[in-house]
């Protein structure tokens, strides 16, 4: 399980590389859009410099650590297909069964979303949902995983029998020989050629397993880290909401909605809300709409959707929907599912005529909570510490977990937190609400926990 294993290129591959032309990027966020097409169709990516990656917060992990690692799939187009088959296919199976990890209500400190046991990192995108679902449909209590070279070189060992999971990843850096000013190798003190990491011309896509630490014995792992206290957790998710810069208005009725053309958050009173975690999420689902807005992160699925019931518009409720559990959980909030059956039905048909949509949408939900994220940790910084701002949202990576490695990692910045929004939510019954879509139409939708 854990060697690797090169996937030889069939000459129909060959070819159609040969026929794409590679695509050149010169920003953190056209490398995103590059990356998410290079997932989907195969097509090459002209590398930035080893600079600009580290620059722009790439991960440049080798097969020896943290994320990176594994099976190799230099071009392989059927294994690729067949791992978003698989994915999408999983995937509708548990939006048919309710337990996709955005259809279930998750507690305030309650963790599912995937993080590196060694590195503390958190996987992310498709990895971190793909990830996430396998370990709640094999009862896994611990979100820790970690490749199979990593665990040993931990100390412990994959118990026999056991099953990895695949992740993919994009490798920028290759290994080769180091050879001196005439092109002979260079050796060291024993005698041995020296190895050097270098750029790829162009990067490659990477299939590497993953391992729970429930699958494992004999590491000795930190307890998981304690959860803030609720009311610390909300007091972020009240400075998250300010600091997004998107206007945000309260009216009574019972409708809430993200206008596109007017650039405005619209919830009912706060008093209408069963609970601080039921407002908190609906807040946060309508912000994921306002992220794609052309000024921020010019999201396709919501500024050239057809209108409620269009293909797009399902496709982006569905970002929406996982961007708020993901932000949930990286506030502590948890995670108030809003969304019935209705849409459902469109999330299966969307990933049946193309099974690699869930991975963009997963793709597109973290670009939307890293964007929040970002502005939040900024705020609470403030002017002393000012941060870069990259376009796409991405300049800062959420802290990394305490229960990782103490020697591989130091202990994470937490962001500061004021006293506003402790009691925001006044306790009501919950009821139905009449969500409207960035045009204005009326769809119905149901908030708070009126399970």
């Amino acid at each position: 399980m854990g060697g690797c294993r090169e996937v030889q290129m069939s000459e129909r591959d060959h070819r159609k590389e040969e026929q794409q032309e590679p695509v050149r990027v010169e920003s953190r966020e056209e490398l995103d859009e590059a990356v998410a097409e290079l997932f989907r169709t195969g097509r090459p990516i002209e590398a930035p410099s080893l600079e600009a990656l580290a620059g722009w917060d790439v991960d440049l992990e080798d097969e020896e650590g943290g994320i990176g690692g594994g099976a190799l799939m230099a071009g392989g187009r059927e294994r690729a297909d067949a791992y978003h088959q698989q994915f999408a296919e999983r995937i509708i199976q548990a939006l048919k069964d309710g337990t996709a990890p955005w259809q279930k209500p998750w507690k305030p400190g309650e963790r599912i979303m995937p993080h590196n046991f060694g590195s503390g990192r958190d996987y992310r995108g498709g990895n971190a949902v793909y990830l996430a679902m396998n370990g709640l449909e094999r009862g896994y209590a611990d979100p820790r995983w970690g490749g199979y070279r990593q665990i040993q070189e931990a100390g412990g060992h994959v118990r026999k029998g056991e099953k990895g999971t695949p992740i993919m990843y994009v490798e920028w850096r290759q290994q080769r020989t180091a050879r001196d000013g005439n092109g002979n190798p260079v050796l060291d003190d024993e005698g041995r050629k020296k190895l050097e990491w270098v750029q790829r011309d162009r990067p490659i896509v990477k299939l590497h397993y993953v391992f729970n630490v429930e699958q494992t014995e004999g590491l000795k792992l930190r307890s998981l880290a304690e959860a803030a206290p609720e009311w610390e957790a909300h007091e972020r998710a009240e400075a998250l909401i300010r600091a997004s810069g998107v206007r945000v208005d309260h009216v009574a009725g019972d409708r809430a909605y993200y206008s596109l053309k007017d650039d405005r958050v619209v919830l009912p009173d706060r008093s209408q809300f069963e609970s601080q975690s039921a407002y908190t999420h609906t807040a946060l689902h309508e912000l994921g709409h306002a992220t794609g807005h052309p000024d921020r992160l010019n999201r396709p699925t919501l500024v050239k959707h057809g209108g409620f019931g269009s293909e797009a518009y399902a496709r982006e409720e569905l970002r929406a929907e996982i961007a708020a559990m993901m932000t949930g959980e990286q506030l502590g909030v948890g995670h108030e599912p809003r969304h019935g059956t209705a849409y459902v039905s469109s999330w299966i048909k969307a990933l049946e005529d193309d099974p690699k949509e869930i991975r963009a949408a997963a793709v597109d939900a973290q670009r939307i909570s890293d964007w929040l994220l970002a502005r939040e940790r900024e705020r609470s910084l403030g002017d002393e510490q000012p941060q870069h701002e990259r376009p796409d949202g991405s300049g800062d990576q959420p802290p990394k977990r305490r229960d990782a490695d103490p020697s591989r990692r130091g202990d994470p910045e937490r962001g500061a937190t004021s006293q506003a929004g402790r009691n925001a939510a006044m306790p009501h019954p919950g009821r139905s609400v009449h969500m409207t879509d960035p045009a204005g139409n009326d769809r119905p939708q149901e908030t708070g926990p009126s399970r």
